[in-house]
């Protein structure tokens, strides 16, 4: 705007009267990442740095990066790519075929130097150190003799035959791999890294990168690029495991979206072959390679055959046979109804929340073949030499609202909660552990019921108190506690009766609690935070049942079975 370009707070003037053919254009999306990395270049070069180190992996956008932000400027710009076999006086002069004949003229080094344009050297870390050196002598010490004996000179009075003044609009842009496995290239950031301002360039995060995919692939659908994204992703990390030799960068995943948008038959498998095929000679790589793949739901060597389908047999059901003969009869006890005060509290600050805990062994059931297997994953549970997690219960959220696990240590009995997205995408869960109040002191065994409340939202039941949890940005808990009287004197004691909770119905937001040979039932309304007590004499209680919300069966001790209708909105019960 006005001339001034504007990226995060950073500014600088755009370049007027400059050459359009020495101003790079690039196609360019603007995503998080690159925006955010285009910022920090620009905040050097506004605090006065002229020349700059861009370090990372091959196909992190380097280039684009750099040809975008001159593009921007409108920048002129002199590009030169080094390799190994690079000499210093290549880095001067370069040959240039000229009416048949072949003519030594100025390098694109010395022509940035003398008309103010900004220098892109390319594969710096190819380059022989002796290379390198000359070009940190050239920013440190602002001198550069050539082979012809001119002199390249920061603080030259004036132009001559044998003197080039550095221009005070010369910029330089290096751009480099990172050393080591599996580039092989010097170590630029050791030997020059003090005299040029350092930017590590890495491949996006997954929503920047899968938003780039989308833009060059708009057509493709976006649950195929997100397992892209995630499948590459972990692939990176094979390679700085030393497992994997190839990068696997962004700029094949773009190359494969671009690929997928022009041939919408093709399936990502086939698309990713060009890339995959670099590691098919290489028995322990192509493993590796199609079980991250198979993980995501990206197979490898499919036949497309017989084995495309793979869904459970079909099994018919035996003819009905009676087992027994119930008689029904009234009964003339009245239970007695009476209001339970329930102490409720807010207990969010018991919730530790730890988030993206990586799920591993995550594998796709319809990545080579239909069957009714979608997914299956292992949890990522704690052991410890003295210590294991199980599972103890869990519940799926109606409406996609993820996977919640109730998990169990073993020695001491403490609880906690893994929660997991069921979308397919992610490779992460979060994990709550809270000191819910759950078990008496010395009844580590005592059972405990999760159940639904609603799509974000669930339960847990046990001795007399009930926790809601409901998810959001940040959970919320609330603790829901019956008085001691309603369980009896001696409920909390080693080898008392621990109260039993029916759930049946949680998701209508009532639930059923009572103790076992007992002749008194609860219903708690969960919304309401309310309770209501049916005493029915003579009753020794020995299992429930829950027909509906307003409806239960208890059966007797003695086997008997009795109906009991309840309704919070009513004032009666009736058997």
């Amino acid at each position: 705007k006005n001339g001034i370009l504007d990226i995060g707070g950073s500014q600088l003037p755009v370049a007027v009267d400059t050459d359009a053919r020495l101003i790079p254009q690039t196609t360019f999306f603007d995503i998080p990442r690159h925006l955010l990395r285009l910022r920090e270049i620009m905040r050097d070069l506004t605090l006065g740095e002229k020349h700059l180190l861009l370090i990372g992996n091959q196909g992190t956008g380097k280039n684009k990066l750099v040809d975008h932000l001159l593009q921007l400027l409108k920048w002129e710009r002199e590009y030169i790519q080094l390799h190994r076999d690079t000499t210093v006086s290549a880095l001067t002069v370069q040959a240039t075929l000229v009416e048949g004949q072949v003519v030594w003229e100025d390098s694109p080094l010395v022509q940035a130097v003398q008309y103010g344009r900004t220098l892109v050297i390319d594969e710096a870390d190819k380059a022989p150190l002796e290379v390198v050196c000359i070009l940190k002598g050239l920013v440190e010490d602002g001198e550069m003799t050539l082979s012809d004996g001119r002199r390249i000179l920061r603080d030259a009075a004036s132009a001559s035959e044998k003197v080039i003044p550095i221009h005070p609009d010369f910029k330089m842009f290096l751009l480099a791999n990172r050393p080591g496995f599996p580039f092989q290239g010097n170590d630029l950031f050791r030997e020059c890294g003090d005299v040029y301002a350092p930017h590590v360039i890495e491949n996006p995060d997954r929503d920047s990168e899968v938003e780039l995919l989308r833009s060059y692939a708009p057509d493709v659908d976006v649950s195929a690029l997100q397992r892209m994204s995630s499948a590459f992703t972990e692939l990176r990390q094979h390679v700085e495991d030393g497992l994997l030799a190839y990068p696997y960068s962004t700029r094949e995943l773009v190359n494969v979206s671009r690929h997928l948008q022009r041939f919408p038959g093709q399936s990502v498998g086939d698309a990713l072959r060009d890339i995959l095929d670099f590691e098919r000679y290489d028995q322990h790589a192509l493993n590796t390679l199609r079980e991250v793949l198979l993980r995501w739901g990206i197979p490898l060597d499919v036949s497309g055959s017989e084995d495309a389908v793979n869904v459970a047999v079909e099994r018919r059901l035996p003819q009905p046979v009676l087992v027994e003969r119930w008689l029904l009869s009234r009964v003339d006890r009245v239970p007695k109804i009476s209001e339970v005060d329930v102490e409720v509290r807010n207990c969010t600050y018991m919730l530790d929340v730890k988030r993206g805990i990586k799920i591993e062994e995550i594998h796709e059931g319809r990545a080579a073949r239909f069957t009714e297997e979608f997914n299956r994953f292992r949890l990522p549970l704690a052991t410890s030499k003295y210590d294991t997690e199980s599972v103890a219960e869990a519940v799926v959220l109606p409406g996609g609202g993820g996977l919640c696990a109730l998990v169990e240590r073993t020695a001491t009995g403490s609880l906690s909660l893994i929660l997991r997205d069921l979308d397919g995408q992610g490779t992460g869960c979060d994990r709550i552990d809270a000191s819910f109040g759950l078990r008496a002191p010395l009844r580590h065994d005592t059972p405990v019921k999760m159940f639904i409340l609603g799509p974000r939202s669930f339960g847990l039941a046990g001795e007399r108190r009930m926790y809601t949890i409901e998810l959001g940005v940040e959970p919320t808990a609330s603790e829901l506690t019956l008085p001691k009287s309603f369980f009896g004197p001696q409920s909390e004691k080693r080898g008392a009766e621990a109260p039993m909770w029916n759930t049946d119905f949680s998701s209508e937001g009532v639930v059923s609690v009572w103790v076992p040979g007992s002749d008194t039932v609860a219903v708690v309304h969960v919304a309401s935070r309310k309770a209501r007590r049916f005493m029915v004499p003579g009753l020794r209680t020995h299992t429930l049942w829950a027909l509906g919300p307003e409806e239960l069966v208890v059966r007797d001790a003695d086997g008997s079975l009795v109906h009991l209708n309840v309704a919070f909105r009513s004032l009666d019960a009736h058997l």
